[in-house]
């Protein structure tokens, strides 16, 4: 595949990504080969904060799925002490059910008519390797129908002027201490998501639960990650504000460039550490 190719792939599954969390939040997704362990499986799970991985047993098929669902079953079956070291292929669930980007309104019906708790979303390109976009859960579906009564009760009792904000920070002292500042304003509900990278499913979801500003602690990105991050979400939803933390004496060149360019283009604005509360709150009194 040659570069453009590949550059307008990834931009297309982008495009699908941002599509489907416009509905639901997806868990992050992760396939593994059908001669996997099952132990390697649980590990990599818990390392990743996963509930279920996709099994394929060729580069160009996805066969099955495996969950921590799997995992308690047979953890107490007559057989659980051969289970650790089995072929991940002899316990996952089989054949593999999933759903397209297109078709994701339709997903809580296929996982209810199948007895599912987790749906692969898989983007299928004639000539391509399935692309997994993540994972659709059961969990997912009731909490995000809970969060949006709760948003429409919200808006009903006249909570119109509340402003969302989401802050992300992979350092707990400074995203505790924006999210406490913030926190202090009448009209503010903040929420902290996990690094991007890593969750961009859920980002995406934040944004559109109706989160209109970011506080983004630019030192957990290169200049391309960071990138690509706002390229996405000003692709998909229109920003209130967009708050960038960086550390001068830390920042290399390329990124204090991409700064200096976005630095008086709105919705963007520059806040170097270490962060005042004042200047922090004054941003958002505007």
């Amino acid at each position: 595949m040659s570069l453009t190719a590949k550059a307008e792939n990834q931009t297309s599954l982008e495009r699908a990504l941002a599509e489907v969390t416009r509905r639901y939040p997806l868990e992050a997704a992760m396939v593994l080969s059908g001669d996997t362990t099952v132990e390697d499986c649980a590990s990599k799970m818990k390392e990743h904060g996963l509930t279920g991985v996709v099994i394929s047993e060729s580069p160009r098929t996805l066969d099955g799925i495996f969950t921590d669902r799997d995992l308690f079953l047979n953890l107490n079956s007559k057989v659980a002490n051969l289970i650790w070291t089995a072929p991940v292929r002899t316990v996952m669930s089989w054949p593999l059910i999933t759903v397209s980007p297109e078709l994701i309104h339709e997903a809580p019906a296929i996982m209810a008519r199948n007895k599912l708790r987790h749906l692969p979303v898989v983007m299928n390109a004639e000539g391509r390797i399935p692309s997994v976009l993540g994972l659709l859960t059961m969990d997912s579906i009731f909490n995000q129908n809970v969060e949006a009564k709760a948003s429409f009760l919200d808006y009903a009792a006249g909570d119109r002027a509340v402003n969302p904000i989401g802050v992300l920070s992979e350092d707990k002292f400074l995203a505790g201490r924006i999210t406490e500042t913030l926190g202090e304003m009448s009209n503010v509900r903040v929420r902290t998501i996990r690094r991007a990278e890593t969750m961009l499913p859920n980002l995406l979801a934040s944004v559109a639960d109706g989160i209109n500003s970011l506080v983004i602690d630019v030192d957990d990105y290169d200049v391309r990650k960071l990138g690509r991050l706002l390229r996405l979400v000003l692709g998909f939803s229109k920003m209130r504000k967009i708050v960038l933390v960086f550390s001068s004496a830390a920042i290399e060149d390329a990124m204090r460039t991409l700064l200096k360019q976005l630095a008086s283009t709105p919705p963007f604005t520059l806040l170097a550490k270490p962060v005042e509360a004042r200047e922090l709150i004054s941003i958002f009194s505007i």
